[in-house]
């Protein structure tokens, strides 16, 4: 597509503007394919297998240009939380690093202690349910067209598993988000400032998949820290 990018510019920008008037996504484009690659040991062992999902390349240029609008929209209005370093641009796991190691230090040049714990939360968003993302976003102004749009990219996602030159039919995906999507990381971005808010009285630091608790104290009040961690 790079190739001929000058000349589907102009129907590309026809189909992707008549989606944005219809306010539905493309249902041929919902459905991912799923290529298994053979880690090590038993080829007969589902776990061996690592699954590769790939996304029609129409929906990836598509995605890609309302994630960069949606996620402007979110930098600009200061709706994500600085201690979010993951999917973001100028953040990484070192951004997390040193914010934590400074916290550490500080903690320690007031003789305080620091309580620390490292959640996995990879799995975490498979679990979101639709409607506490719909929620999320109408909170973060992102409401009409936009968010109907995205409630129809959402819905009835299917999926095919190819292999040696079969494929197999078409399922629905149990898994209610899209793998291998742009979209996936910001919708992730926008759940775990959740996380940031209940937790007000904690130091939190959300990496890619993990989630750093953190909370500074004294000698007499370790106990009660930990506590609040847990």
């Amino acid at each position: 597509m790079k190739l001929c990018s000058q000349s589907l510019a102009t129907p590309l920008s026809l189909l992707f503007n008549f989606i944005l008037a219809s306010e539905q996504f493309p249902l041929q484009w919902k459905t991912a394919s799923i290529i298994p690659l053979h880690k090590n040991r038993s080829h007969y062992d589902v776990a061996k297998y690592r699954l590769i999902a790939l996304l029609p390349s129409l929906s990836k240029v598509f995605e890609k240009l309302v994630h960069k609008h949606l996620y402007s929209y979110l930098e600009s209005n200061k709706l994500l939380k600085q201690r979010n370093s993951g999917f973001r641009k100028n953040h990484s796991t070192l951004t997390s690093l040193l914010k934590t190691t400074h916290d550490i230090y500080l903690a320690h040049d007031h003789n305080q202690s620091s309580c620390i714990v490292f959640l996995d939360i990879s799995k975490a968003f498979d679990r979101v349910v639709h409607t506490n993302l719909f929620f999320k976003l109408k909170q973060m102004g992102i409401v009409g067209s936009l968010l109907t749009l995205i409630t129809s990219y959402l819905e009835n996602r299917s999926q095919v598993v190819r292999t040696n030159g079969s494929t197999s039919e078409i399922s629905m995906q149990i898994v209610v988000w899209p793998k291998a999507s742009s979209l996936d990381p910001l919708f992730f971005l926008c759940i775990s400032t959740t996380f940031l808010i209940i937790f007000n009285h904690l130091f939190l630091y959300l990496l890619t998949i993990q989630l750093c608790i953190f909370h500074p104290s004294s000698q007499a009040t370790y106990t009660w820290s930990c506590q609040k961690i847990s």
